[in-house]
């Protein structure tokens, strides 16, 4: 015969199998078994240490019917039920009152309450609750690895990108690797900052070469002065026979005329060490005492004070006379330009390459010149080259920490990395955990419908499956 088990409860009590207040006396029962086991783990001394261990592993609510036919059968095996009285009976305090416990039980058949009971509860809420935990672990393991390989991605990114700058600086072998990937355990400061040394030196001396080798050709023979000269005639009439005050109060490009014959000393101006920049004067032995204006005192008689060359021109480092250069090329440039304007028009860059005249070639030729030099003293990379002439370490500390930046995120994510695959790990373990406890739970509920079908079989004289327990 076949019985829904949501209608259990129902048949028990229409078979007066148990009474309608099972939960009251079932409640009763559970405390006092809880309440013995308490007491007997702590003051009771004939107990082995095997069993306080046992009764201390088990949790409240698993304190029931079948365990405690357990626990008697369990002390009945140990020394507790070796001892007996003449007629048979336990000595065993403890084992005597769970045995009334267990007459409690079976005198109103409330083992079946009991077992029908913990059997709804499983299928109700254990299953259902350890099923939401299970699916909400595996939503998180999934999500974790997206999190891992997302990680993973932006910092494979980043150490493409550090190693693709620094390969921009000839840096490529700088930071080593290991069988994992990317050494994260030491940040080479000092060899970068070496390294981007010796970059920016070459640079430097390069784009130096460069420019001044194009000033020079710009200053050559005074060519452009001349030019200059003629163009201003041309535009005003009244000075054509004025050319010494054109010359004079005109074309007044002093940063340019002081670059005239002194550009051997702006390229190597580098060289000169502090102690030499600060000497300016020494002082040389000589013979001829009767040099003028030499020292008159006796034991200085044989010295003469002499003045050195003068110092190099700074022409990165001195800022104002930067600004007056690219000032005065600023100036030429728009003179040059206007000057063709007036000559052929606003299209006259399209005009300028139909004329044969040589001298409107050759003043095309400088204007292109000066746009040249502006050109490289005015460009992003070149103007930082030129901030390293003035302040390496401004230049070389501002790399350094885009690089030391770079490999800090590589790190980061790394150790983020890392904490989410041993949260990863974890949420396995907790995965295994909730299925071990499902599979506990299940067999619970295999077990007391078997009891409440054999109890109901032995009770009733009939064969009684129940139903509407599969998940």
């Amino acid at each position: 015969m076949e019985i829904q088990f949501s209608f259990l409860n129902e048949f028990l009590l229409g078979k007066k199998l148990v009474p309608r207040n099972w939960g009251i006396l079932l409640k009763d029962i559970e405390k006092d078994l809880n309440e013995l086991v308490k007491s007997n783990i702590g003051s009771n001394d004939q107990l082995s240490e095997e069993v306080k261990i046992y009764l201390n592993n088990i949790k409240d609510d698993e304190k029931n019917y079948k365990f405690l036919n357990k626990l008697i059968e369990f002390l009945i095996s140990s020394k507790e039920g070796e001892m007996k009285t003449i007629f048979g009976n336990y000595k065993s305090k403890l084992i005597n009152e769970l045995l009334n416990i267990k007459k409690r039980y079976q005198d109103k058949n409330l083992y079946l309450s009991e077992a029908a009971k913990e059997a709804n509860y499983i299928l109700k809420f254990g299953l259902s609750h350890l099923e939401k935990e299970q699916r909400e672990i595996v939503s998180k393991i999934k999500n974790t690895r997206k999190k891992v390989q997302e990680l993973n991605t932006t910092k494979d990114k980043n150490i493409e990108l550090i190693n693709s700058e620094l390969s921009s600086f000839g840096l490529e072998n700088i930071i080593t690797y290991s069988k994992v990937g990317l050494n994260t355990d030491y940040f080479p400061r000092d060899k970068i900052s070496d390294g981007l040394q010796n970059f920016y030196d070459k640079k430097l001396k390069h784009f130096s070469s460069e420019l001044f080798e194009e000033i020079n050709e710009l200053l050559k023979d005074d060519v452009l002065f001349n030019l200059y000269l003629e163009l201003i005639k041309e535009a005003n009439v009244d000075l054509v026979d004025s050319d010494k005050y054109i010359m004079e109060h005109l074309i007044n490009f002093p940063t340019l005329k002081m670059l005239i014959g002194n550009l051997e000393k702006i390229g190597s101006e580098s060289e000169l060490s502090d102690n030499e920049k600060e000497n300016k004067y020494s002082i040389e032995l000589i013979d001829d005492s009767t040099i003028e204006n030499s020292v008159s005192d006796e034991n200085f008689k044989n010295f003469v004070i002499l003045e050195e060359s003068p110092l190099l021109i700074r022409l990165f480092e001195d800022r104002q006379l930067f600004g007056k250069l690219l000032m005065e090329l600023y100036e030429i440039e728009s003179f040059i330009k206007r000057s063709l304007v007036e000559s052929f028009g606003m299209e006259w860059k399209a005009k300028i390459n139909m004329n044969t005249d040589t001298k409107y070639k050759t003043i095309i030729e400088f204007y292109n010149l000066v746009k040249k030099i502006i050109g490289k003293l005015t460009e992003s990379e070149n103007y930082e080259i030129i901030t390293f002439k003035r302040n390496k370490y401004v230049v070389i500390e501002k790399k350094v920490e885009v690089f030391f930046s770079i490999f800090n995120n590589i790190i980061n994510q790394q150790n983020l990395i890392n904490n989410l695959e041993n949260r990863i790990k974890q949420y396995h373990q907790d995965l295994s955990e909730s299925q071990q406890r499902y599979t506990e739970s299940t067999q619970k509920l295999k077990e007391n419908v078997i009891l409440l079908q054999n109890e109901l079989k032995n009770l009733l004289k009939k064969e009684y499956i129940i139903k509407g327990i599969n998940k």
